[in-house]
């Protein structure tokens, strides 16, 4: 059943399983089957308004799934390469657009788990948030599980940068990604940035955010 809400489709079969089973996983059943149940028949009803959400990950998450995929290929594992070398695969991969997994993909429950969020990303969502990113192939490889798993619309991505060494290598971070004309063409030539603000209690922030200029922007919330 979808439920249109002025801009945004609420798809209840899509997103009412996934809510659930992490309610769940917390030991929050009563949660899922009582008030989750009451909002969704609520929006269903009213045809109220939300928010765009956005989904917020690990990269540590989404290199788990990328090695297993490497080591289902037989390739090699994705963890043990050098940055370079991850970069250079996983644009080989966006740019010649081969599937390079199947159903029969063996999985752990933590990378199904991220497979399963990536195959209900609809347009209702806002922006992919990448959690503790350090490197370009953090932002590389979420956008190609974007692409595997089918995205039809593919969430701006945006790597948060949590730890002080990792914001102070951002600028060079985006540069690079800024020099891949692939990856420029996607973005058009604009690329979100956060870093968490608390990092300014630590004093050695200001010359990365100069670097950044205009594509840093702090995120108070963390």
């Amino acid at each position: 059943m979808c439920c249109q809400m002025g801009t945004l489709t609420f798809r209840r079969k899509q997103l009412s399983p996934m809510l659930s089973r992490s309610l769940c996983s917390c030991g929050d059943r009563p949660i899922a089957d009582g008030s989750l149940l009451d909002f969704l028949l609520q929006v269903s009803t009213l045809a109220m308004s939300l928010v765009r959400l956005d989904i917020r990950q690990e990269s540590d998450r989404h290199a788990d799934v990328i090695d297993a995929i490497t080591k289902y290929l037989g390739i090699g594992s994705y963890r043990d390469w050098p940055e370079e070398q991850r970069q250079e695969w996983l644009l080989s991969q966006l740019r010649d657009k081969r599937p390079s997994f199947g159903p029969d993909l063996p999985k752990t429950e933590k990378i199904a788990d991220v497979l399963d969020t990536f195959h209900v990303i609809t347009d209702s969502f806002g922006a992919y948030i990448i959690s503790m990113a350090t490197a370009p192939s953090d932002v590389l490889v979420v956008e190609l599980l974007q692409w595997e798993c089918h995205v039809k619309v593919s969430l701006r991505v945006v790597p948060l940068f949590e730890k002080l060494a990792d914001l102070e290598a951002a600028p060079t971070a985006v540069a690079r990604l800024f020099s891949i004309d692939w990856y420029k063409n996607r973005i058009n030539g604009k690329q979100e940035v956060i870093y968490d603000w608390k990092l300014k209690t630590l004093g050695r922030m200001r010359d990365a955010s100069l670097q950044l200029g205009s594509y840093i922007k702090p995120n108070k919330n963390l």
